[in-house]
């Protein structure tokens, strides 16, 4: 088939833990949105109940993704995978650069003096 055996075995043992955990788990319990939850993501809980009662069929439409090539317009490249790389680690494993704000201290916009 010209898989790679590791690939194989991977998402072979993924899809056994997954399995193993779906047996194993008593804590499955029933979930319905608040109307505060359905109106954040755009559905109307009137018109959900009434599409329901008139036995509407709903389909989901599956999204796919195909990125693009060079010769299409992409400009991404290795040195934007670094620059990443690089923002990730200064952001999280270098201290700031910047002092820390202390209650105490006026800020600048605060400071005594004639307002112009």
């Amino acid at each position: 088939m010209g898989v790679e055996g590791y690939l194989v075995s991977s998402s072979l043992l993924g899809v056994m833990a997954q399995r193993l955990i779906r047996r194993l788990c008593t804590c499955k319990t029933g979930y319905s949105p608040d109307e505060v939850e359905l109106q954040r993501l755009g559905l109307d809980p009137d018109a959900t109940a009434r599409l329901a009662q008139a036995h509407a069929r709903i389909y989901e439409l599956p999204i796919s993704y195909h990125g693009r090539s060079y010769a299409e317009g992409k400009k991404i490249n290795w040195k934007d995978g670094l620059a990443a790389f690089w923002f990730i680690f200064r952001s999280n494993l270098l201290p700031p650069r910047a002092r820390p704000w202390t209650p105490g201290a006026k800020a600048p916009w605060e400071a005594e003096g004639p307002a112009t």
